[in-house]
């Protein structure tokens, strides 16, 4: 039996990365998995998966990869924060 997609898939269609994003605010949060999809043409898209949607595998590593996400993003910004900017 073949799964409803939980976003719009081609055919040529690839996943090029997977990563939780917790988000929230005063009173809500959501657990959402951001997919990176790269379509025949190459060109590269974000598509979310919400709890809903997310399998029993993808809900242990959840926490795994929102602190890795984390981690990679702080560490980026520290770098790119010490850039010169150009003209703008």
């Amino acid at each position: 039996m073949t799964k409803k997609p939980a976003f719009p898939w081609g055919a040529h269609d690839s996943i090029v990365h997977a990563w939780s994003d917790p988000c929230g605010g005063p009173g809500w949060c959501n657990t959402q998995i951001m997919v990176l999809v790269r379509d025949g043409n190459k060109h590269v898209r974000i598509e979310y998966l919400q709890p809903s949607q997310q399998t029993r595998d993808m809900v242990t590593l959840y926490s795994t990869s929102a602190a890795a996400h984390s981690a990679m993003t702080g560490v980026v910004v520290d770098e790119v924060s010490t850039w010169k900017r150009g003209k703008e």
